[in-house]
């Protein structure tokens, strides 16, 4: 998955829970810098590591009443 192509997913998922940035934060064990790279698309995790981080976001989703 591309940069962008990770980025929208993840903006999107996000913005659909709700989740904040410290939440992110702590559930991936990240620096608000690394965050907002991830938010704004100049940076991404791993592609092995974008596949669990979205796969989380839909857990997340699943779970949202």
């Amino acid at each position: 998955m591309s940069f962008a192509g990770f980025t929208a997913e993840f903006v999107f998922k996000v913005r659909q829970l709700g989740l904040t940035d410290l939440e992110l934060r702590r559930e991936f064990r990240m620096s608000q810098p690394a965050l907002e790279r991830w938010k704004e698309g100049t940076s991404a995790p791993h592609p092995g590591m974008q596949i669990a981080v979205l796969k989380w976001l839909d857990e997340q989703l699943l779970k949202k009443p």
